[in-house]
């Protein structure tokens, strides 16, 4: 949770730079079903499209085409 709170103050500042405000969330749990699990309480889900190792793309790749595929909300699949 430290580390996903690192990364989203500074998405969030990012944002704001751009007169943008964003809303994160830390979720326990398989990560597909967790994030499909909270979707509707956004208005999209922004999520990677792989990790770095192939054993990561592999992984990571298969949790955003779950997400891709079943959330009831937009997705933005990035690089």
């Amino acid at each position: 949770a430290d580390l996903a709170e690192t990364v989203f103050a500074a998405a969030r500042e990012r944002a704001a730079e751009y007169g943008v405000d964003i809303d994160t969330d830390v979720r326990l749990g398989t990560p597909a079903q967790a994030i499909l699990h909270g979707a509707e309480d956004f208005d999209a889900v922004v999520i990677g499209s792989h990790g770095g190792s192939v054993a990561d793309r592999l992984f990571v790749g298969n949790v955003a085409r779950t997400v891709f595929r079943r959330s009831p909300i937009p997705v933005i699949v990035v690089r």
